[in-house]
C-alpha cells in the first residue's frame, strides 16, 4: 500500500481513507510492478488490464458520497491514470494437486 505521506494524499479528507486503503490494497502503480516495452507501446499488463481508479471506486463503493469517490480518485489519478492489479503470491496462482483438472478434461479428443 501507499504510505499516506504521498503528496497527492496530504489534503484528502479522512472520509477518503477507507477508499484509498482498499484501492491501494488491490491495485498498484504500473511503474512498480510491470515491465515496460517501448516497442510494444508501454506497459505489458501481466496481472490483468489497467484499471481507472474512478471507475473502480464508483463500482466498489456505489453508496458512498460522490464527492468522497471523486476526491479519492483524483488523488490516485494524479499518480497514474491506469493502475495494475496487484500481483499475487505464486501459490495463489496454482491449484493444489488434488484440485487440479484432469488433463483429459481439457485436451481435445485424440490428443
Amino acid at each position: 500500500m501507499f504510505p499516506m505521506d504521498v503528496e497527492a494524499f496530504h489534503c484528502l479528507p479522512p472520509k477518503c481513507k477507507p477508499l484509498l486503503d482498499w484501492f491501494t490494497s488491490q491495485y498498484v502503480r504500473p511503474v512498480e510492478v510491470l515491465p515496460y516495452e517501448s516497442a510494444e507501446g508501454g506497459y505489458i499488463w501481466i496481472w490483468g488490464p489497467g484499471v481507472a481508479p474512478r471507475e473502480m471506486l464508483m463500482e466498489k463503493f456505489p453508496t458512498t458520497a460522490e464527492w468522497v469517490v471523486n476526491e479519492t480518485a483524483s488523488a490516485l489519478e494524479e499518480l497514474d491514470y491506469l493502475w495494475s492489479p496487484r500481483p499475487h503470491d505464486e501459490e495463489e496462482n496454482y491449484l493444489p494437486e488434488e484440485e487440479m483438472i484432469p488433463e483429459e478434461d481439457y485436451l481435445p479428443e485424440g490428443a
